[in-house]
């Protein structure tokens, strides 16, 4: 079994130098594209599940890897 780590890409609350933490930022533009050359560098993996926190961004990176 492989297990891999991520960290979400790129958010709102980066590009406006806010503290990390409990906020609940969207991915930015560029964080969507971070997220998307993870996918594809992951493609060929064999995920077969993704876990995530219930943060906003941490779904849409793992929504961005899950297509794929």
């Amino acid at each position: 079994m492989r297990i891999f780590l991520c960290r979400h890409g790129q958010t709102t609350g980066d590009i406006e130098d806010r503290y990390g933490g409990s906020y609940d930022d969207h991915l930015t533009d560029e964080g969507i594209k971070q997220s998307e050359d993870l996918a594809e560098k992951l493609k060929k993996s064999g995920i077969q599940k993704i876990y995530t926190s219930s943060l906003i961004r941490a779904k849409e990176m793992s929504s961005i890897i899950g297509k794929n």
